[in-house]
Order: C-alpha cells, then structure tokens, then sequence
C-alpha cells in the first residue's frame, strides 16, 4: 500500500493539477519537461549527471540563455547538436557518452573546459573557433 500511495502521489493527474496555474505563460511540452529535470531557464548551471538522456534535444538547451557549466556525465548522448544558443557556455562536460564527432560547436565562442573522456570520438576536429579552449580531455574508451 505504501508503493501505491507513492505512485497516486507522481501521477501526471497530480502533477498537472498542483501546476494548473502554470499553464497560462507556456505549452505542455516545456510544463513536462520542467517537471522532468526541475531547471530554472535563468540558471547559469545544469547538472544532468547519469539521467538517461539520449539526445540533447531532450533538454531543449535555446531555453538557458545564461548557461555557463553544461555537465551530462554518464548519459547516451550521441550527437552534439542544439549548442548554438549556448553563447555564454563555458564548461561542457560530457564524460562517458557517445560522442562520436567534435561539431556544432562553432557558435560557443567561450568555451574553455570539454570533458569528452570515455566517448567514442576517433579524430579531434572543428574547434577552430574555440579560441578560449584551456583543457580538453578526450582519454580514449579502449
């Protein structure tokens, strides 16, 4: 009985109910995507350490417009993609995904720390423009 009183409790019913007044200023989608990783679109740092994401769309990351740190460690993220809104990102840590190529990351002028250690990269390419980069940690998965 206490399981199912615990899943009563997170039900979408539940969810959607104590948030009704939310509705108002914004679509469903990002109402369940709030509720999903609880980050605030004014937040300079987001930790998504170990949540399953696969894609970065997922986050829909044009939302943080003052995002500074970006940490997804342990997640499946294959793609870099939906960076570009990312101005002000100066940390980008994807630690053991499965990044199999360095792109999109010409409009994140200030980057500074990639963590790609433990991704599936085979050449380090398209940083170029990453005129700030300090560090860049890429230790291979063998």
């Amino acid at each position: 009985p206490g399981l199912q009183m615990a899943s009563d409790f997170s039900s979408d019913d539940d969810v959607h109910h104590h948030h009704h007044h939310e509705d108002d200023d914004s679509d469903s989608d990002s109402d369940e995507t709030r509720n999903r990783f609880g980050l605030d679109p004014e937040t300079t740092d987001i930790d998504l350490t170990h949540k399953g994401i696969h894609d970065l769309a997922e986050i829909r990351l044009e939302r943080f417009k003052k995002l500074e740190s970006l940490c997804l460690r342990q997640n499946y993220v294959g793609q870099l993609a939906e960076l570009d809104s990312l101005v002000n990102l100066t940390d980008l840590d994807l630690y053991d995904n499965r990044v199999a190529k360095i792109e999109n990351l010409g409009e994140v002028k200030h980057l500074k720390f990639l963590d790609l250690s433990y991704n599936a990269l085979r050449v380090v390419e398209n940083l170029e423009e990453n005129t700030e980069l300090e560090k860049m940690s890429k230790i291979r998965c063998s």
